[in-house]
């Protein structure tokens, strides 16, 4: 009954916002309560031993003709193993060293045994279920065919996420829930049980073993040979981007870009064939390189866009990128780039211009210094 009141009220108080044009001031306030609740949830499941207090971990945004996204770090420790230490206590950890775990973990030189009867569940997946259920519904301005999409992103380092299925272990990249905003309406007004919710849920996950796509795989190889430390001239890759394919939204790039290697002597910047003698003068360099990396990694996604053939016009193509290292410098962490497919097209058929072009990538802060 509690749903049924919540979700009247908000009928009552915002359905009549709803409209073809999405405000986005008032979108972004959505979002933003969204982002802390999100956190509250993951925060107070998981303990605070195991999670960071950084709200930015969260990042919501809302993409024109699919609905809005969620990304969550793995920066935050939440638990992928409940395990017995032998003492009777209980330890949660999310990055065990050795890799079979099918009987056992190593903690602190001690062998600890996995407890078969603690809940199989991927602690993000029973959060993620959470927030769709609960409070989903309190983003306004979203169409029936809208979806909300809840995703993990890889840290800084690359960090795996350790599941278990069956009591059998194995790593993911990354993990994603989604819910159609007529789904969710449906639950929130009881017209559709907890069991019929979750059974329309869409639940991906991305290992080392997700099959690959053609183009996806080629884009990535070029990507990573134009930011290589011989043709970049401002940051560079060390490695190919990773990359998630959700259906109907797009994929999304994972790309890391470093800037100098530190010598003796001082710090080599090899995109630009410099030694300098110290860390404040590498900084000064590195930060205005940003907005040149800005600029050209966004003509790059237009000039090469096209590749990606497997994408609908709807799609979106996505690249979340962690920034080199700048302590105290003026310039984001870590950002996320977003343009639909469509503009891609409309460039690469000559139908628009590349100032016009590069107006509709959108670009969102997900962490600043």
């Amino acid at each position: 009954m509690q749903r049924l009141i919540l979700f009247l009220l908000m009928t009552g108080l915002y359905g009549t916002s709803i409209a073809q044009s999405i405000d986005k001031k008032k979108m972004n306030k959505d979002l933003k309560v969204a982002e802390k609740v999100i956190h509250s949830i993951l925060k107070q499941n998981s303990g605070n031993r195991f999670f960071y207090a950084n709200n930015e971990m969260v990042s919501g945004q809302y993409k024109e003709g699919y609905g809005v996204v969620f990304n969550i770090k793995k920066d935050m420790h939440f638990p992928a193993h409940v395990i017995e230490t032998g003492n009777g206590d209980v330890a949660i950890i999310d990055n065990p060293v050795e890799e079979d775990l099918s009987t056992r973990l190593r903690i602190d030189g001690q062998v600890a045994f996995l407890d078969a009867e603690k809940p199989k569940e991927n602690q993000f997946l029973s959060d993620f279920k959470e927030y769709l259920k609960d409070y989903a519904s309190l983003i306004r301005q979203l169409k029936n065919d809208d979806k909300v999409l809840l995703k993990t992103i890889p840290n800084s380092n690359g960090v795996i996420l350790w599941t278990r299925d069956n009591n059998q272990s194995r790593r993911i990249q990354s993990i994603s829930i989604e819910a159609s905003k007529k789904d969710i309406d449906a639950y929130a007004s009881e017209s559709i049980t907890e069991e019929e919710f979750e059974s329309k849920l869409i639940i991906t996950e991305t290992d080392r073993e997700t099959k690959k796509e053609p183009t996806l795989e080629v884009f990535s190889s070029m990507i990573g040979s134009l930011y290589s430390s011989d043709l970049s001239d401002t940051y560079y890759m060390t490695s190919e981007p990773w990359y998630d394919r959700i259906q109907n939204m797009g994929v999304t790039y994972h790309i890391k870009v470093v800037s100098s290697i530190q010598v003796n002597n001082g710090y080599n910047l090899p995109t630009i064939n410099r030694l300098v003698d110290t860390k404040e003068e590498r900084n000064t360099i590195i930060e205005g390189m940003y907005e040149g990396f800005l600029e050209s990694i966004k003509e790059n996604m237009l000039e090469y866009g096209h590749v990606l053939k497997s994408l609908n016009d709807n799609e979106s193509l996505n690249f979340i990128i962690n920034l080199t290292e700048c302590d105290g410098c003026d310039m984001p962490k870590e950002i996320e780039l977003s343009v639909p497919m469509s503009v891609i097209l409309e460039y690469h058929n000559g139908a628009i211009f590349d100032i016009e072009a590069m107006d509709k990538i959108q670009l969102k802060v997900l962490e600043k210094n």
